[in-house]
Order: C-alpha cells, then structure tokens, then sequence
C-alpha cells in the first residue's frame, strides 16, 4: 500500500503540472514512447489496478454507523461512555471534528488502512464525563474517502442524548417506621449512578455515618458510627448534587448547588413499657424537665430507682402514666444526661421490666459546626455555589456573620434558614481556585454559650477548561509531523497554507546518512520526509520551523520551557508547536561533517499545544493536536516527560 500511496501522489501531482504547464503533456509522451516494452506493459497493468481499486472504494456506500460503548437503562447514553464511528470504507483523518457542547477527550483512529491516514473507526473517549440529560452534536468536517479530491468532501453531523440525573426510587427503613437504635439507612437509584450526582444523608438530631455504595452505584448505603437514641424522632434529608468526575481518577471535577431531593421521618423504639422520652437529641434546653410515658402509671414507691447521671437535684412525680422529674435547677450546658429504668422496675398492675432501659440527652453548650456544604476537602465546587454552615442551636446572626471569612476574598451576602448561615457570592468564584473558610470563636448562641473554637474548611472550585479551536489535520507524509504541527496552528490563525509549502521553506539538509555522520537538524530537514524513522529520515527542530512560521505570521520560540510558558500562550490564543517523542527515545546521536554534534532520539516527534485543564500555574492536563493521533490529553507528568525528551522547546505562532 505504500508503493500505490506514491503512485497516487505521483498522479496527483502530474495532474496539476498539466494544469499549469502546456508542454507537459507533449513531454510524458515522449517519455512514454521512449520506455522499454516490459517497463510500459508494468505501468499499463498497474493503471488498471490503480483504477480498479479507485471504482471499487469510490462505489462504496457512504459512511453512516456508529456506536457507543455503554447505554442506559433508556437507551440514551452513559455518561461514562465513549463513542465509536464505524465507517463503511476507510476515511481521511484529515477532518475538523466539533463536539457541542465541547467536551474534552482523546480520539483515536483504528482499523487503519496501511500507512495511509485512513481508518475505518474514530472513537472518542472522554477525560471527564458526560453533562447528563444533554444532547450532544458530534460534526465531522470535510469528512472524505482515500480518493474524493476536490470538493467531494461532505460534513457529516451525529447527535445522542445523555443519560438523565438519576431519581431516587427509596430510601428505607420507609417514612415513619419505628426504628431500631441499630438500623441502617439504604438510598436506591432508578438508574446506576455513572458520574452523575453525589448524594449525602443528613439528619436532624445529627448522626455522623459512613457510606458505601454498591457496584453499580443504584444502592448507597449509610451506617451510623453509634446507634441511634432510642425513644427519638429523626428528622432525614437526602441532599444530592450534580456532579462530573475525571474518569481516570475518579475525582469530582464538578459539583453543583445541592438541591433537597427527599425528606423523611422515623422515630426509634422504645424500651418495652415505655411509650416516650423526653427530651431527646442535642442542644436541649437548660430549663427542661424530664418525662418518661410508660404504657402503665408507675408505682410511686418505684420512682426512687430512677437514675440520673450525672445527678441531678430535683424530684420525681407522677402525672397519670409519666413519671416526672423537675430539675431544682437548671441543667449543666454541654452535658449528656442518661436516664436508666433498672430491671425490676414495677408498673400498677405488677408488671415490670426484665433489663435496664436507658435514654440520653445532650443540654445545650458552646455553639458548635454540624455540617457544612461544600464539604471539607471537596473537589469541583461550582464557582456559583453558595456557602452553607449548619450550627447546632439558633445563634446571633450579626454574630456568625462578623465571626465569617473567607480567604481569598468573595464579596457577598448573607441569609438564614433556622439554624443555617447562608453566603452567597456576588459574583462566580475564581475556577481551579482553594479557598478555606474560617469561623472565629465567640460566635453567641440565643440560650446556651459562644463558641470555644475556630472552625476552618477549605474546597476548590472547578478546574479551567481552556481550549483553543486549533483544526486538526493528520500530517501528509511518514515524517512531516512538524510542519504537520505547524500548519495546525497557522490555519488556526488564518493563514492556509500546505505542508509542502512550509516544506519548501524550511529545506532540506541533502547530508545522506553514513555511520555516525548525518545532517544538522537546527538548519533543516533530515533525511527523508517519507523516510524511515532514524535511518532514512529523521525531521528538523524548532529554529527552522520558526522560520517558516514567520513567513505567515509573528512567532517566537524558546527552549528549556515550562508549563507554565505554555498555558500563558494558550491564554493569549497562542498554539505552541513542540517537541517529544512517538517512539522509543532512544538516544541516536551524530556528527554534521563539520564535526557538530547532534543530540537525537528514536521516534523525534512535533505536537501542537491547544489547551490545558486545572490552574494556569498548576494545570493537572495538556491538551494537544498530535499530527499522527489527533487530539490527546496527557496528564501533566506525562506530557512534561514526553516533553522534556527534546529540551522543552516550542515555537509561539502568534
């Protein structure tokens, strides 16, 4: 197949020197008449298979199929899904492919026709997944088969809808149902949860759990850490968030405002012969007293055997079937109180209890944190998220509101719902940004005592996507990925130009490759551009390819780069061309015949930078047009190792 890619490059370019030269014709005649008979029967044989081949692609059927890796319950596809276009003939990866909504990822040709840059399949596989319940439009652009020239290209546009956030079908034990202290809670799903949402239990009095999730995310399981009071009334809220995460680490990369998606009540057992206890939770008042509703009045003379610990100064009564303690004073703040009714305690009628019952209570104390969203440590906070700080009792709100920071500054505003402080920013926190939130001590509660301590929690915001729209084009020779690169990033700037073009600028070094002697790659190409990698050919380093990339336009170019030079070119609208590797890298150094020597690797090879994710200091990817691969987002060690292969050099087309 290499031979006939010559040969039909060869026709190309015959063609156009009719085109453009009246004596050519008269001249190949000449030529024709003039070959041996063996050497004219071998072009006559090789015409008509050339011509055979070409009828049988062209009358093939147009492309149409495609695929996805993963579908949903609906059908619509996973959010965690890459998609596949299966072609029905070998097509140019010469194409501008358009996702839109945008969505960064890496394709990749397969089923690829020889050293031709065709494939049968492109298939897309995304960094982060999928928005859910969004339609996405994949456009292919000048979308053409090995032989349509010209115009004969055709754009071709694909659209799927993602799968919908998914719905909560239960969360048990089910509303009202009387509780055991050792119960656990189990949240279901309609529909696994592929990077969807992220969903939090919280209860009212507060309980600290642990959660795990089934293998297909549709059960979400919380344990409490100690059980559950008994005799009390819970209060449950599920909170979900809209999320996306990296699908390579699993770490959110978004997560959105938490909206209430179900509330729910239950009430724990009580011990057998007791109907209810009061109080019940945290944060109870000083001034309580304390009642225990048996399902029989209590024998007077069995009060006594009530326990209060710590002790208590006060009396026990009987009002019909409650026994009744009012305390001579108040309460100790911030204590828990247990209740025990021992064993042997008697009821009118002579019933009695067979084991100890106990009940507890926390009084009121320091203003404490319960909860906060987002949570400590969170990843992908929505930059328009607000701030929300539970405390465990009313407080003054001047007072949590002065006592309030947040470091870097956000100008906002504050409300309340109960208990809760609420800051909304006035405008989008900064993306890729940590910001820690601080809450002095002192904060005054309405009956119990300030806060002792400074709370502190820190989350980041959502990284920063930038892209810039650079076409990719899959380069036209074995080894013209440089001028591949840079024609990438001239056409992104407005100039169309060919790889032969740039070619002819950038010239070529004629030195043949004998030993340990070769050509100079800082003045221009080595080799062969159709050659083999590091025996007949090689390519050409940066300086030439500035040359040619000031022909059209201002560029610059640098070597022992970093990152950061990177993303702030990308931020100006800048693609960079630069250098690594697509081989071995091995080391393969020579000599010039002036006796210079040049620093070379196995697989040498040009990219064009066109994006980042993450900070512009700090971006966790790299975003690139690979002239051989098309669009790649490498991790950030792994394109700086690449990079760093060929002096972390790169040409600025401005």
């Amino acid at each position: 197949m290499h031979a006939m890619s010559l040969f039909a490059t060869t026709l190309h370019k015959d063609i156009q020197s009719v085109e453009h030269h009246p004596h050519y014709v008269k001249e190949r005649v000449h030529d024709f008449v003039s070959m041996p008979l063996r050497a004219k029967v071998f072009l006559f044989v090789g015409t008509v298979a050339f011509a055979a081949i070409i009828f049988g692609l062209v009358s093939l059927q147009q492309p149409s199929a495609w695929s996805v890796g993963y579908k949903a319950a609906d059908g619509k596809i996973r959010t965690d899904s890459g998609i596949s276009f299966s072609f029905s003939r070998p097509m140019s990866r010469n194409v501008r492919i358009v996702i839109d909504p945008p969505a960064p990822g890496n394709w990749y040709f397969e089923n690829r026709l020889s050293r031709l840059h065709l494939s049968r399949e492109f298939r897309f596989e995304p960094v982060e997944t999928w928005l859910p319940d969004t339609t996405y439009t994949i456009s292919f652009e000048g979308l053409r088969g090995v032989f349509e020239l010209g115009d004969s290209s055709q754009n071709v546009a694909y659209t799927f809808t993602t799968q919908p956030a998914p719905k909560i079908l239960s969360l048990t034990p089910t509303a009202n149902e009387e509780l055991s202290p050792q119960a656990i809670f189990s949240l279901t799903l309609d529909q696994p949860n592929a990077g969807l949402a992220t969903f939090e239990l919280q209860t009212d009095p507060p309980v600290e759990f642990t959660n795990s999730t089934n293998d297909d995310q549709t059960v979400y399981t919380f344990t409490p850490k100690e059980p559950l009071a008994q005799g009390t009334r819970y209060a449950a809220q599920v909170v979900q968030h809209a999320a996306r995460f990296f699908l390579d680490t699993g770490e959110v990369s978004y997560e959105g405002e938490g909206r209430i998606a179900l509330e729910q009540f239950w009430k724990t057992t009580d011990a057998p012969g007791v109907e209810s206890f009061s109080p019940t939770g945290t944060s109870v008042s000083r001034k309580s007293i304390l009642r225990v509703t048996f399902t029989h009045a209590p024998q007077d003379s069995e009060l006594a055997k009530l326990n209060i610990a710590p002790t208590l100064q006060g009396s026990w009564g009987i009002e019909g079937n409650d026994a009744v303690f009012t305390p001579a004073d108040f309460l100790v703040a911030d204590t828990k109180y247990t209740v025990t009714i021992p064993k042997g305690f008697a009821a009118v009628g002579g019933g009695f209890f067979e084991n100890d019952a106990s009940y507890s209570f926390t009084t009121i104390g320091a203003v404490k944190v319960v909860a906060m969203s987002p949570g400590a440590g969170a990843t992908g906070v929505a930059v328009d998220r607000k701030i929300r700080i539970d405390f465990d009792q009313a407080v003054s709100h001047a007072s949590a509101q002065s006592k309030f920071s947040i470091t870097p500054n956000v100008e906002g505003n504050f409300s309340w719902d109960g208990a809760t402080l609420i800051f909304t920013p006035s405008s989008n926190m900064a993306l890729d940004t940590g910001y820690t939130v601080h809450l002095a001590s002192g904060i005054e509660s309405e009956t119990g005592m300030p806060s002792a301590v400074e709370y502190a929690f820190t989350f980041t915001t959502q990284p920063t996507i930038v892209r810039l729209d650079v076409p990719y084009d899959h380069q036209d020779y074995a080894l013209s990925c440089e001028v591949a690169a840079l024609k990438m990033a001239l056409t992104y700037k407005g100039v169309a130009v060919t790889e032969d073009q740039l070619m002819g600028i950038v010239g070529y070094d004629p030195t043949p490759h004998n030993g340990n002697v070769w050509g100079n790659p800082y003045n221009a190409f080595v080799g062969s551009i159709t050659g083999r990698q590091s025996t007949t050919g090689y390519g050409v380093y940066w300086e030439p390819i500035l040359k040619a990339a000031r022909t059209y336009r201002d560029a610059d170019y640098f070597v022992n780069g970093n990152i950061q030079r990177l993303t702030a070119e990308i931020n100006n609208g800048n693609p960079v061309v630069v250098w690594g590797n697509a081989g071995s890298g091995k080391r393969v150094d020579w000599q010039t015949p002036d006796g210079q020597s040049i620093y070379a690797i196995n697989g040498e090879h040009a990219r064009v930078v066109k994006g980042y994710i993450g900070s512009p200091d700090n971006p966790t990817k790299i975003i690139v047009n690979d002239p051989l691969y098309g669009e790649i987002t490498y991790s950030k060690a792994s394109f700086e190792g690449n990079w760093g292969m060929l002096f972390r050099a790169g040409v600025v087309v401005k």
